[in-house]
């Protein structure tokens, strides 16, 4: 998981440096208002942010966190090449967590069609032991 920012967002409201201060910005959400960080490889207490936007769309939170609208947490992998080309500014980095689980959602696992069934099983089997 990790953290950022638009340099926009940070001019304007200042830059995290503990998740604590996330009380006092608006945070992009995602599928879950409670964020949970690491320190020192230990897992801390979740941190309930709140924010203006939310999503369930990865592409949608990228375009508002770029846009300015606060600050994201998502899986490294769902960032790109954003950080690097520095598009978003990666925010507390020494607190990013080991990650969160995906889904495969499905209507009813009774009636699954034997290609969907196929289709979950390689994707398990290939993220798997999955390292970003």
């Amino acid at each position: 998981m990790a953290a950022a920012a638009s340099q926009r967002y940070l001019d304007q409201f200042g830059e995290p440096t503990h998740p604590n201060h996330l009380a006092q910005h608006s945070c992009i959400i995602a599928n879950n208002d409670h964020w949970q960080f690491e320190k020192e490889g230990k897992p801390m207490s979740a941190i309930r942010v709140s924010g203006r936007w939310r999503s369930n769309n990865s592409n949608a939170i990228l375009q508002a966190c770029e846009e300015g609208l606060g600050i994201a947490y998502l899986p490294r992998s769902s960032f790109g090449n954003k950080l690097a080309l520095g598009r978003l500014k990666p925010v507390l980095e020494p607190f990013w967590g080991k990650g969160s689980s995906s889904w495969i959602v499905y209507q009813n696992r009774r009636f699954l069609p034997v290609r969907a069934r196929m289709a979950i099983d390689y994707l398990v089997k290939h993220f798997s032991d999955w390292q970003e």
